[in-house]
């Protein structure tokens, strides 16, 4: 029985990977104040098929994160935005970033574990070619909730998606403190997520729709460090295909918010604009935040990525706010990401 288990099948059964970012962040002009900085972040997974183990079908996977940031603080701080220009900062870590089972049972897919919910929840098709933090998820949630379970602070929690035919329906019930994981996992506060997803064609495109909602709760005493409670809807849709797409997201808080109450942000990606870079990618981003209080603060965002080798992607970017935050001067930021998949 142990030899069975133990058979030349079994590194079939794991799947290691990883990657390494170097980033390059520098406030140009205006903002708050000229600043600059660079983050290294080093990634490593570990994937477990679970059918041998008599677990049925699924996976266990983790991830570790090691993250250097030069500054110590967030690479955009002198921008002065809300809205971060990078979704990439970690600070200063050694981290356990994801650590959950996953069950694959008919039409259903169970997940439990430490888990990020920008992997699952408002994932919206060309977002991931912009690096501002707007696009994942949005900032109604991500900027007015310090705790929100994502890296480099993915929280304990569980959840379940259901699919039939062309939609979706995801839910998840996640700790309201990741940043402390193992202490009052649940009674410090909790995060609710509720998603439906549809994806349908229209002549040779892809279509995509998705409507959300979602809501914090937390200890009274914690609101200056994880955020005030509050809860909120979001949408997305977005149209194209392999090579282009087209998206816009909204986000509208229903009970707090605070700095962000609604959102509204757009963008488009293409493959191969330049003769000859057929793997490069060109993408163009609006994001538009409102805030508490009035005002708003808009980000233009201009990125591409080079195909330098196989894994490898170098990433020009660049942002430009007409008023940081409601108050700070026009500012514009350039961003330098070297990216190595392994």
């Amino acid at each position: 029985m142990l030899l069975n288990f133990l058979s030349p099948s079994w590194p079939d059964m794991l799947h290691p990977g990883g990657r390494i970012d170097g980033e390059y962040v520098q406030n140009l002009i205006g903002g708050r104040e000229r600043s600059s900085a660079a983050d290294f972040f080093v990634y490593g997974h570990l994937r477990l098929d679970t059918r041998r183990l008599g677990l049925g079908d699924g996976h266990i996977y983790l991830q570790l994160l090691a993250a250097l940031n030069a500054h110590g603080n967030r690479p955009d701080g002198g921008a002065g935005l809300i809205q971060a220009v990078s979704n990439l900062y970690a600070g200063q870590h050694l981290r356990l970033t994801k650590f959950y089972y996953a069950a694959y049972r008919g039409h259903n897919i169970y997940r439990f574990g430490i888990l990020n919910v920008t992997d699952y929840f408002n994932v919206v098709n060309g977002a991931q070619y912009l690096l501002n933090s707007s696009f994942s998820p949005v900032p109604n949630i991500a900027d007015n909730i310090s705790a929100t379970p994502t890296t480099p602070y993915s929280g304990l929690g569980i959840m379940v998606s259901h699919r039939w035919q062309d939609d979706v329906v995801r839910a998840g019930f996640f700790q309201g403190d990741p940043i402390q994981p193992f202490s009052g996992t649940f009674s410090r506060g909790s995060f609710s997520i509720v998603e439906w997803d549809r994806q349908t064609s229209l002549h040779k495109a892809a279509l995509q729709w998705q409507l959300g909602a979602w809501q914090y709760v937390q200890r009274k005493h914690l609101k200056t460090r994880t955020g005030p409670a509050g809860n909120g809807i979001y949408g997305a849709a977005a149209i194209g295909g392999q090579q282009r797409d087209a998206f816009v997201m909204v986000g509208q808080n229903i009970s707090g918010g605070d700095p962000v109450t609604g959102f509204l942000g757009a963008g488009v990606y293409c493959f191969g604009l330049l003769p000859g870079r057929s793997e490069d990618v060109t993408a163009l981003g609006i994001a538009n935040a409102l805030l508490h209080g009035g005002g708003a603060e808009t980000v233009l965002e201009l990125s591409y990525r080079l195909r330098l080798a196989d894994d490898l992607f170098l990433r020009p970017d660049i942002q430009y706010s007409p008023h940081p935050s409601g108050i700070y001067p026009a500012v514009l930021v350039a961003l330098l990401i070297l990216r190595w998949s392994f």
